[in-house]
């Protein structure tokens, strides 16, 4: 995609064609990072759901396991 191959020997529209190169690759650059961001953010919720859930798991195993006890009992 090299212009100076395509015997454009045009300093100007090289480096507009350059520019345009260039300022394309940033936009791309800016999209990435915003998902990215949005990817992380959305990972740590996630993470956060992840440990609630755990915890709500593992209260309700210990409920479970008393009530086994209690009926062993029984």
């Amino acid at each position: 995609m090299f212009l100076a191959g395509e015997g454009n020997s045009d300093p100007t529209k090289l480096m507009e064609a350059l520019q345009k190169r260039v300022k394309r690759q940033e936009n791309l650059l800016q999209k990435c990072k915003e998902v990215m961001r949005t990817h992380k953010e959305r990972s740590a919720q996630l993470s956060t759901e992840n440990e609630i859930l755990q915890e709500q798991l593992q209260e309700r195993l210990q409920e479970l396991e008393k009530i086994k006890v209690a009926n062993l009992c029984v």
